[in-house]
């Protein structure tokens, strides 16, 4: 409890000063007519200070984002724990072993999952649409029913640019998320986002991912506060494993879904090349 207690108050220090830096540094957003933007401003909101760890572009807690800070947190802790334990055994040697004779390889494997994951996941993200990234569902649809011989005529319309139109206009699909609503907040939204799509539909591949690492860190927790002795607990092999599999699903879920959600016009069909004769 000192360790957690601890890291607590340290986050909340960091997290304080960064809100006080952000308010004389972000400016409020606003819309094309200079008016705040409500629902820009709730995403900046949400992604105040350190809840940016968690939270992504769109306002939404991020999955990957929360494992990969999880996994950061719980291990930090661990390794505080230990050195505050140092003086109740002789040698005070419990940090010293931990980070060597008792190091245990997998927790390479438990970082660098939740890591990979969210790197690979952002990448798509952000790789979507001939890397424009996502666009919003009514930018979507504006430049799907633009006339096929002047799809920059909407450009005004939307808050895409005439290059950012073209290319959208000869996609066959358009990858579309719209910012989380205005007024959306609280703890238990961020949980609900954890294990649902951008749509609120529940996700299975999130779902597993959350639930196989909160096994796992429960099993990492009770393991280390009932034998400090042993340094950073073993993992089990099964939940190693189902680590692995859960987080590969939840990146194929995301490659697949950042292919595109909303139709947009056909590109334009290649002549036929002339018959020889």
């Amino acid at each position: 409890m000192a360790a957690l207690a601890l890291l607590f108050a340290i986050g909340l220090v960091v997290h304080v000063g960064l809100v006080r830096y952000q308010a004389g540094t972000v400016k409020p957003p606003v819309d094309k007519d200079g008016n705040p933007d409500a629902v820009a401003v709730n995403v900046q909101f949400r992604r105040r200070g350190l809840k940016a760890a968690v939270v992504g572009a769109d306002g939404r807690v991020s999955t990957s984002k929360t494992q990969v800070f999880l996994w950061t947190a719980f291990l930090v802790a661990a390794f505080v724990y230990l050195l505050i334990l140092v003086r109740s055994y002789s040698g005070g040697t419990l940090f010293t072993n931990a980070i060597t004779t008792n190091w245990r390889p997998e927790y390479l494997v438990l970082i660098g999952l939740p890591v990979a994951a969210a790197t690979i996941a952002s990448g798509a993200v952000k790789g979507s649409n001939n890397g424009l990234g996502p666009v919003s569902t009514a930018d979507a649809k504006t430049v799907a029913a633009a006339p096929k011989d002047n799809p920059t005529s909407v450009t005004a319309s939307t808050s895409l640019n005439d290059n950012a139109v073209k290319v959208l206009s000869g996609a066959t699909k358009v990858y579309s998320r719209d910012p989380v609503g205005q007024g959306v907040n609280g703890i238990l939204p961020g949980l609900a986002e954890l294990i649902t799509d951008e749509t609120g539909t529940l996700a299975w591949p999130d779902l597993q991912y959350v639930v196989f690492t909160l096994i796992t860190l429960a099993t990492f927790c009770a393991q280390i506060l009932a034998n400090p002795t042993n340094g950073l607990p073993p993992v089990p092999a099964a939940l190693l494993t189902l680590m692995g599999v859960s987080s590969t699903g939840y990146v194929a879920n995301k490659v697949v879904q950042v292919q595109g959600n909303v139709p947009a016009k056909n590109p334009d069909p290649q002549p036929a090349a002339p018959a020889e004769t």
